[in-house]
């Protein structure tokens, strides 16, 4: 998908915006529309928006779930819109936690919100 050919691009957080909170959703079935969250994400689609996910999963740098785990509810979040026509043009994710138990996560990242990385990757990439 290239962005310009979208009129814009509307970034957004996984949890709590588009699916229910949870602490640290790591199985697909913990993963549950919210209210509003397919008419929001339709409108913004027919207005001609990109819509980007990207959201901070410190879970992995904590040893609470792997990156495969993220994969399979990040599926599952697809299949869901997926049921409702709805599609992302780009989903991004930090699995890093300075403070983490997994060493190869445990690092100070551009990419963990509220700093720029994952918006500016998607900007490379998309």
């Amino acid at each position: 998908m290239n962005l310009k050919e979208k009129r814009f691009t509307v970034f957004l957080d996984r949890d709590g915006t588009i699916c229910a909170e949870e602490n640290y959703i790591s199985r697909p079935e913990q993963v549950v529309l919210l209210p509003g969250a397919v008419a929001g994400l339709r409108r913004m689609v027919e207005l001609g928006g990109a819509l980007v996910i990207v959201t901070n999963q410190s879970g992995i740098g904590r040893g609470y779930y792997t990156e495969k785990d993220l994969m399979a509810v990040n599926e599952r979040l697809r299949e869901l819109l997926r049921e409702h026509d709805l599609a992302w043009d780009g989903l991004y994710y930090c699995p890093h936690y300075a403070g983490g138990e997994v060493k190869e996560y445990a690092v100070e990242c551009d990419c963990r919100k509220p700093r720029p990385g994952m918006i500016e990757r998607a900007r490379r990439e998309l």
